[in-house]
C-alpha cells in the first residue's frame, strides 16, 4: 500500500502519478515496465517515488485499486433490486456493464504478464478488498433481504466467497482477453451467475450447460497459439 505521504499529495498529483504508471504498465507490460520512465512522465524525483511506494509491485497494486474505485464510481452502489425474481437478472446487467468498462479491460491488460501466484495475492490484497467494501457487500445484503441469497450465510462470509470466486475467475480469464466480445462476456457472466446461484440461491438446480463457455474459450485459445 502507498505510504501516507502519497495521500498527502493533492488529488491532481496523485492522479498524475497513477496515470503515468497505468500507461507504462499498459504499453510495456509488467515485466518491461520501468519505474524510471514512470518517474520521468510523472515529473517527480526517484527519492519521492520511494517515499510514496515500496516498489513496483506496490505501485501496480495501487494502480489496480484506483481503477476499481473508478469502476465502482461509474456503476454506483445504489442498486435497485425490486424482487427475488429479478435480482439475478439485474446482477447480470451490472456485471456485464462492469466488464465492458475501460477500467476492467485495462486491469486485464496490465495484469496479463504477472505470474498467477502473485496475481491472486495482488487481487486479494489490493483489488478485491476495495470491490468487496464498495460493491459486493451491498449486493449480498440486497440479495439476502429479498430472499435471493440464503440467509444461512453471514453477509461477510457470503461477500468473501463471492470475492474469491470473482478473483479466481478474473485470474483465469486474463489469457483469453483477445477472444472476448460482447456475446462472450454475456456467456461468461451467465456462467458466473450460475456458480453463485449454485452456492447461494435457495432451491436452485444447477445448469451445467452454462459452463461450456469456459471450454470453448480454452479450445479457441489453444487453436490460435503458434
Amino acid at each position: 500500500m502507498p505510504g501516507p505521504r502519497f495521500y498527502n499529495l493533492s488529488e491532481e498529483k496523485q492522479s498524475l502519478i497513477l496515470e503515468a504508471a497505468k500507461l507504462e504498465f499498459i504499453e510495456k507490460g509488467y515485466n518491461d515496465s520501468s519505474l524510471n520512465r514512470i518517474i520521468e512522465k510523472a515529473g517527480i524525483s526517484k527519492g519521492a517515488m520511494y517515499y510514496y511506494f515500496n516498489d513496483k509491485n506496490d505501485l501496480l497494486g495501487t494502480v489496480l485499486e484506483n481503477a476499481i474505485t473508478s469502476l465502482v464510481s461509474k456503476l454506483g452502489t445504489d442498486f435497485i433490486f425490486s424482487s427475488r425474481e429479478d435480482f439475478w437478472e439485474v446482477l447480470k446487467q451490472l456485471m456485464v456493464k462492469a466488464i465492458e468498462t475501460p477500467e476492467f479491460h485495462e486491469c486485464l491488460i496490465i495484469t496479463r504478464q504477472i505470474p498467477s501466484r502473485y496475481l491472486e495475492s495482488l487481487f486479494h490484497d489490493h483489488t478485491y478488498p476495495q470491490l468487496n467494501h464498495l460493491w459486493i457487500g451491498s449486493i449480498i445484503e440486497n440479495g439476502q433481504k429479498l430472499g435471493a441469497i440464503r440467509d444461512q450465510f453471514p453477509g461477510d462470509l457470503a461477500s468473501e466467497i463471492t470475492s474469491h470466486l470473482f478473483s479466481t475467475l478474473d485470474t483465469w480469464l486474463i489469457p483469453y482477453i483477445d477472444h472476448i466480445d460482447h456475446d462472450v462476456i454475456s456467456e461468461l457472466v451467465d456462467a458466473n451467475i450460475e456458480i453463485l446461484k449454485a452456492i447461494f440461491a435457495p432451491g436452485h438446480v444447477c445448469d451445467g450447460n452454462k459452463f461450456l463457455v469456459f471450454r470453448r474459450l480454452e479450445r479457441l485459445r489453444n487453436n490460435t497459439v503458434v
